[in-house]
């Protein structure tokens, strides 16, 4: 079996700078900025990590022609060469990290839901999300062992849905 790993690098930082009236005691733009930051994320997570990862991600380009299911038991991966086909099964692992990705050329919003077969509770039971065009979403677990359900034949699907062509990247690691 190969190895995977996974590289996450999330940091994040703004300002605000104040106006004279709400910080009169800043003679300065400088002296009325505030900076915002918070805690970055940067981890490598691999087959000794917790949580692991030990499988091969899920990475899928979908392009909405109605519905798309992904189904976890048998969910495409990447391969060698590009043009290659690989059927990936998860069976037994949880969800490590996600990563659900827009152009800003989409239409409208596309809807990640869990399957009406065999769900896969990505948001929670029940929950979905809309992904809007230019949008990124991630969730990674660091630290913690997964608090996902684990793949089985009863919870293995997620349904896809939006306006027909619009496209969503979509990458999924697995593990412990």
């Amino acid at each position: 079996m190969s190895n995977t790993s996974l590289v996450a690098n999330l940091s994040m930082s703004g300002s605000e700078v104040l106006t004279a009236a709400e910080a009169p005691s800043g003679a300065t733009a400088a002296a009325r900025t505030i900076a915002i930051t918070g805690s970055d994320i940067s981890v490598t997570l691999d087959s000794t990590t917790t949580p692991k990862i030990e499988v091969p991600p899920v990475v899928r380009k979908v392009t909405i022609a109605g519905t798309i299911t992904i189904d976890f038991t048998a969910a495409q991966g990447v391969a060698l060469p590009a043009a290659a086909t690989r059927t990936i099964d998860q069976t037994g692992k949880k969800l490590v990290a996600v990563r659900l990705s827009c152009p800003t050329t989409n239409v409208a919003v596309i809807n990640v839901a869990p399957g009406a077969s065999n769900p896969y509770p990505l948001f929670g039971t029940a929950n979905d999300i809309d992904v809007k065009a230019g949008q990124t979403v991630i969730a990674i677990m660091n630290g913690i062992a997964s608090p996902y359900g684990a793949v089985s034949a009863t919870v293995k699907t997620l349904d896809i849905s939006g306006t027909n062509g619009d496209v969503i990247n979509c990458e999924f690691y697995f593990g412990t």
